[in-house]
């Protein structure tokens, strides 16, 4: 029994060391810094993160991304002002830079006639933290 405990003592202080630090991979690409989990070219930096010291977004800091989201994509409605967010999700993409933060909106508002033109999904890609939008609002090829 004690052979058990032993190994099991080990186990869960060898993961809770794993669970604090990894790497991650600095790579330029196209002038535009990226970070990935795995090399992105022969050109990288290996950067050692502390993955217990990131804080969570809050829902304010969440709205506000999706403010920003949506003003950046307001001028493309006939009648802005109409124009309603039905949901909010973020997803990760990857393009020739690495792994890029997503924010797609689900929009909807009225056309000039006064008919919905239907919700559909509009895209706006974020910084690595997802703190606000990036300033590359189209995936790297």
């Amino acid at each position: 029994m004690g052979e058990v405990m032993r190994a099991l003592f080990i186990l869960v202080i060898f993961l809770s060391f794993s669970a604090h630090s990894s790497s991650v991979y600095k790579c330029t690409v196209n002038g535009v810094t990226t970070f990935s989990q795995t090399p992105c070219d022969d050109q990288f930096e290996t950067i050692d993160v502390d993955s217990s010291s990131g804080k969570s977004q809050s829902k304010a800091d969440e709205e506000a991304v999706q403010k920003e989201c949506l003003a950046y994509h307001k001028p493309k409605f006939e009648l802005p002002h109409t124009l309603e967010l039905i949901s909010a999700n973020k997803v990760w993409v990857n393009d020739s830079s690495g792994a890029r933060q997503v924010l797609i909106l689900e929009l909807n508002a009225l056309d000039k006639y006064g008919a919905y033109i239907g919700v559909k999904p509009y895209k706006c890609f974020l910084n690595h933290d997802g703190s606000t939008l990036s300033k590359v609002q189209y995936l790297i090829q």
